[in-house]
């Protein structure tokens, strides 16, 4: 989210939804911490991150530094391979940079070993008096993260570990797992997995929080919900969150959503209807009336891309070239317009709808879907689609219902054009499933659209870029140009220096210039 080095200089688009994130929290009275949660937990922090953390932090501490008192600096999530004692040394340093721009906030700040409790003591004592201690809670390891397969080793395979221990219940360790220290936590369960255990460690971030009489929180805790018994999981979370109150330590969970979030398993994850109640209870918070979901037909037409994704649309376009949904490169109208270069033949920029779209209703009624587009070569071709969800049935397949978009549409001269296309026009062009192509069946489901798609379906693409704004579906052919320039090379806008990559590297008769 920066230039990179040497001078590390804050994104502009990064800096502008992040303030956004905090202007909303300021109107709603909510404290917001700017947490730096850029690490890889397979590589070790080194001291070389003194001079990232100490740049990022002085930019963004004098951008911040007037907010008001409901913003929070945390200096690094999860420092790990490194001592505390060199880690305490780089983030006092930080937190005199951080000083010399703002005196004003709260800088939350914690040891190694992932922010581990019995890591606090180890700090070097801070002489600023505005800091809050965090640490993070994960403990027993083996019931928190059963199920993860991040951990060393995986934890795929082990499942239904109980809280507290019950022997009645235990599993057999996994044969994959015998001779790791899952076998011997396994083994050293009776002990470790009860609720007094679980007491005696947090009270080690207690002990640092009283010898200190500093400020202390928690920054994460919580369960992995892949493999852990549902009311189990449950009870320790009521049981963490209550020590914590009744030791007055103010506490966030991980996460909100997915694994370990507020949510039932295997649901669309929506306020209204996926809470998970019992868990919600058991964290003291209010549990807001849930009703049955269920898919209807849209009433109305929809935005799928302006500036933004739309809501309750995510980018599913995983390999599909350069893609920035926050190009300055002349949008049509707003803020951003969305280029894409690089791309190959079945790259796709791909708006995954979650949940999934009944689109029958729109269908029957003539809508369309619209948007803007300029090109920069005379053979620029791609589909846009509409994919379906798949029903579970043996025979359903993701049929796709498609349109192609050439230059007999678009004269592709580097100036913004609207492409309108009815559904009606638009015709079922088979599925791709399980490494296998399937003919047009006549099988296409608009109650059940998964995702809308743009596809380079031919070859050729060297040298092409296109752009986009305004994806929208919408029954008014009503769109029109409001950037009426010719974007040419001097109105790219490039992060940071201009640098260039060659591909093919070494190259023959000729090569692709991709600018970073």
């Amino acid at each position: 989210m920066t230039s990179g080095e040497p001078y590390y200089v804050i994104d502009k688009v990064y800096l502008a939804f992040l303030d956004s994130a905090v202007t909303w929290c300021e109107k709603l009275e909510l404290y917001i911490m700017i947490d730096n949660h850029t690490f890889d937990p397979d590589v070790s922090t080194t001291p070389e991150i003194e001079e990232v953390l100490t740049k990022v932090w002085v930019q963004t501490a004098d951008y911040f530094k007037n907010r008001s008192q409901f913003v929070l600096y945390e200096i690094l999530n999860e420092p790990h391979g490194i001592s505390t004692t060199d880690w305490g040394a780089i983030q006092g340093r930080v937190i005199n940079a951080i000083r010399e721009k703002d005196k004003k906030h709260t800088i939350v700040v914690g040891g190694s070993g992932y922010n581990s409790y019995t890591e606090l003591k180890n700090l070097p004592i801070y002489y600023d008096q505005n800091l809050l201690y965090t640490f993070h809670f994960y403990d027993p390891f083996i019931f928190t993260h059963q199920g993860a397969s991040w951990s060393n080793p995986s934890l795929v395979p082990l499942a239904n570990v109980p809280f507290p221990y019950d022997a009645l219940r235990m599993p057999v360790c996994p044969q994959s797992l015998k001779g790791t220290w899952i076998e011997t936590r396994l083994s050293a369960y009776s002990s470790e997995g009860s609720v007094s255990s679980v007491r005696q460690l947090i009270d080690n971030a207690i002990s640092f929080r009283d010898s200190r009489k500093v400020n202390l929180f928690c920054g994460e805790f919580g369960v992995y919900n892949i493999n852990s018994p549902a009311a189990d999981r449950t009870y320790w979370y009521e049981i963490v969150r209550k020590y914590f109150e009744q030791n007055d330590i103010p506490w966030t969970i991980w996460n909100y959503q997915e694994g370990f979030g507020l949510f039932n398993k295997d649901t669309y994850e929506l306020f209204d209807h996926d809470l998970n109640i019992p868990l919600l209870r058991a964290l003291g918070l209010n549990a807001p009336p849930q009703n049955p979901f269920s898919i209807t037909p849209d009433p109305q037409g929809f935005m799928i891309y302006s500036d933004y994704t739309g809501q309750l649309i995510s980018d599913a376009s995983g390999g599909a070239g350069i893609i920035d949904f926050y190009s300055s490169d002349l949008p049509n109208n707003g803020i951003y317009c969305l280029s894409w270069d690089s791309f190959r033949q079945y790259h796709a920029l791909t708006f995954d709808f979650k949940p999934d779209r009944d689109l029958s209703l729109l269908e029957s009624n003539d809508y369309a879907i619209d948007f803007m587009v300029r090109g920069n070569h005379p053979e620029i071709s791609f589909e846009v689609r509409f994919v379906d969800n798949v029903s579970g049935l043996p025979e359903d397949k993701p049929w796709r219902m498609s349109k192609m978009v050439d230059k007999t549409m678009v004269p592709w001269d580097r100036k913004w054009h609207n492409v309108h296309i009815p559904f009606s026009e638009m015709k079922e062009s088979g599925s791709w499933f399980d490494n296998a192509w399937y003919n047009p069946a006549g099988k296409f489901d608009w109650s059940a659209v998964d995702r809308f798609q743009i596809s380079i379906e031919r070859t050729g693409t060297f040298m092409q870029n296109i752009w986009f704004d305004n994806i929208s579906i919408t029954d008014k052919d009503t769109a029109r140009v409001m950037e009426i320039g010719t974007l040419g090379v001097n109105d790219r806008n490039f992060p940071g220096s201009l640098q260039a990559k060659a591909w093919p590297n070494p190259a023959e008769s000729q090569c692709m210039l991709i600018l970073q």
